[in-house]
């Protein structure tokens, strides 16, 4: 019986952190995502799983940041940056040096933040991938920040190389790079760049999907765009019973 309910711990944790990337990445519920991360971190926590409580604080902390909850993210992103430092799982503190990293460079921009993110990634270059691709990734977006707009089109060119069987990472860099090129007057090729990212997460969906269709409407002036974004951003409103998540939305993709 011990044995059984050991299991089904293990399956309640797992199945709880699912639901809130589900709830997120899919969805696009951040009430019922930051929800479940919470649960799933006073889940972990209470037998004492650091497995998952590094990767529930991790989530948490990405839920928070898209709420514009950037001091919880922080916290949320350095608790599972410090448990991972005791775990002798590599693939643990990995994952939560980038965390931390992508919340550093996403929040609000400061030389220190940025300066602290590009440490973070350096170990993971070598790591196992999609980590070193990852972190390519998050270089560019640093000196997208920093406002290096020729080393940010080349940083996440190389990311893209190496990157791979990861469509949401995939999405996001092309969406970067679309981004730069737009900013560095290159329409063409930031229109390329929405593109490729249109085309990998269409059949994803999710919060991705949403910034893909909002960038394509930018860099192509593209009314179709803008109407498919008003649509899908409709119904994702429809499932959002928070008022704060709810306007959070609307800020980031008009509505």
């Amino acid at each position: 019986l011990a044995d059984g309910q050991a299991l089904d711990d293990d399956a309640r944790r797992l199945l709880t952190f699912a639901e809130a990337s589900v709830a997120f990445a899919v969805d696009l519920d951040l009430d019922r995502g930051l929800r479940a991360a919470e649960t799933a971190v006073a889940l972990a926590r209470e037998v004492g799983d650091g497995r998952y409580l590094v990767f529930s604080h991790a989530i948490a902390a990405e839920r928070h940041a898209w709420l514009g909850q950037q001091q919880h993210a922080l916290d949320r992103a350095r608790e599972a940056f410090a448990l991972s430092q005791r775990l002798a799982n590599p693939y643990l503190q990995s994952h939560a040096r980038i965390s931390l990293a992508g919340v550093l460079v996403t929040g609000p921009k400061s030389a220190a933040a940025l300066e602290e993110a590009t440490e973070l990634i350096k170990p993971l270059l070598d790591a196992m991938p999609p980590y070193p691709g990852w972190a390519k990734a998050v270089r560019g977006h640093v000196s997208l920040r920093r406002g290096e707009l020729p080393a940010a089109e080349s940083e996440l060119g190389e990311a893209l190389l190496v990157l791979a069987d990861t469509p949401r990472l995939l999405a996001r860099t092309w969406l970067s790079l679309a981004h730069v090129r737009y900013l560095l007057g290159q329409r063409d090729a930031a229109r390329e760049a929405a593109d490729a990212a249109l085309d990998i997460i269409e059949p994803e969906g999710g919060w991705e999907l949403l910034l893909a269709l909002r960038l394509r409407a930018r860099v192509c002036d593209s009314e179709t765009a803008r109407e498919r974004l008003r649509e899908r951003l409709a119904d994702v409103l429809e499932r959002v019973r928070d008022d704060a998540a709810r306007e959070a939305l609307r800020a980031t993709f008009g509505g």
